[in-house]
C-alpha cells in the first residue's frame, strides 16, 4: 500500500485505518449498509477521500485528484491529525488520566 497516492476501495474499518496510517486518500465506489456507511461518512466529513457512487464518478474524481495535488496534500494532511489523535502516546496519556 505504500506505493499508492489513491486508494480506491470499500470502506472497511481495517482498509480505511491502514490508509490513513499511510496518509492515503480514498475513493469510496460503494459500501455495505451499516458500520461501512458509517465509515463513508466518516471519510466524507473528515476530508480524508469522497464518494463516488458510479463509474462515471470514480474516473472524475481520480482525474480531480490528478489535476489538483494540493487537494491530495490536503486531505493526507487531515488523514496526519486523525492518526497523531489516536497515536500510542496519546491513548497512554488518556490511560494515565483515568487511572
Amino acid at each position: 500500500m505504500e506505493e499508492n497516492q489513491l486508494l480506491i476501495t470499500k470502506p472497511g474499518g481495517l482498509t480505511v485505518t491502514e490508509a490513513i496510517i499511510k496518509n492515503i486518500p480514498l475513493i469510496i465506489p460503494f459500501f455495505i449498509p451499516g458500520h461501512e456507511e458509517e465509515n463513508k461518512n466518516f471519510v466524507v466529513e473528515e476530508e480524508i477521500g469522497v464518494y463516488a457512487d458510479s463509474i462515471n464518478a470514480v474516473v472524475k474524481e481520480i482525474k480531480k485528484f490528478y489535476k489538483n495535488r494540493r487537494r491530495v496534500e490536503y486531505m493526507s494532511l487531515n488523514m496526519k491529525d486523525i492518526a497523531e489523535g489516536f497515536s500510542v502516546d496519546k491513548i497512554a496519556e488518556l490511560v494515565e488520566k483515568i487511572s
